[in-house]
């Protein structure tokens, strides 16, 4: 059997039936709940039991599983940490590439368009992106192209106008060609979420890998040390804006076109379908 979870509800289920069975059992943790929760520490420290309850229903039956995949390798280090136990295996999720051409998206000139794709909702930093775009926006004209949707759009929309930007906003879009035609009108993609939330790499970044786009990122975890360690764009936080806007602003199509294809050779080698079945096979 091989179970996706969350809900933990059924991680529990799966270990009762399995002691009266014989199978194999995967589990996959494609999340982190409750610690993925956006809420601030005084809130979870009131909604300490009720939580704990939450993680447990994960951490207390996980030892029926022959295999436990995690998303992440931030994931896994806390699984392990949470449970002690040894059979916990990364696998990253995967995406065909569809690289967009590098000679059509870089215009550093006098205009930088970036891109939001992804749910808009109250885990995305719109303050952190308006005070990048407030930045960017001194010297020169900011686009940012806006796909998806959520109870957050009129907000982001709003802080972007308010500091200088101009939204494009394209709404949900699902066909392949027509994001990557969005794509190759931008020169970044913002990876931009609350620091509260525990996330190690999201879906939004898995995109922007596969359309080979360099990434304003300020996610911890795997995403974090693969931006610094393999040079596929730049972290980024509240204290660090300036500097980071002035690294882009000096980045020349040279230096851009070495960033692109380290993305492109990032997700060759983590996040390529080939990649996923060799691992796959090595879980089976």
């Amino acid at each position: 059997v091989y179970h996706c979870a969350p809900p933990n509800s059924t991680i529990r289920v799966l270990s009762n039936i399995r002691k009266n069975r014989d199978f194999k059992l995967i589990t996959e943790i494609g999340d982190m709940w409750p610690e993925t929760m956006p809420a601030s520490e005084g809130i979870k420290k009131i909604l300490f039991i009720p939580l704990s309850i939450w993680r447990l229903l994960r951490d207390k039956y996980l030892f029926n599983s022959d295999v436990i995949i995690a998303e992440c390798n931030l994931f896994k280090k806390q699984l392990e940490k949470n449970t002690g136990l040894s059979q916990i295996r990364t696998l990253y999720f995967c995406k065909k590439e569809n690289f967009v051409n590098k000679s059509n998206i870089f215009n550093q000139e006098n205009r930088i368009s970036l891109c939001y794709l992804g749910s808009i909702n109250n885990i995305i930093d719109c303050d952190m992106i308006g005070m990048f775009v407030r930045e960017l926006a001194i010297d020169r004209e900011v686009l940012v192209h806006i796909i998806g949707d959520g109870e957050k759009r009129d907000e982001l929309i709003d802080l972007i106008k308010a500091n200088g930007g101009q939204p494009v906003f394209y709404g949900k879009v699902f066909s392949e060609e027509s994001k990557k035609e969005i794509f190759s009108k931008c020169d970044y993609c913002l990876n931009i979420m609350k620091t509260t939330v525990n996330v190690g790499m999201t879906m939004k970044s898995l995109d922007y890998f596969s359309f080979g786009i360099p990434i304003i990122n300020n996610i911890g975890g795997d995403i974090e040390k693969m931006v610094k360690t393999e040079a596929i764009g730049f972290n980024i936080n509240s204290n660090n804006i300036k500097s980071v806007v002035d690294a882009i602003k000096k980045c020349d199509s040279e230096d851009y076109e070495i960033m692109k294809k380290n993305v492109e050779s990032v997700h060759e080698k983590y996040f390529s379908i080939e990649k996923f079945k060799m691992e796959m096979q090595k879980i089976l």
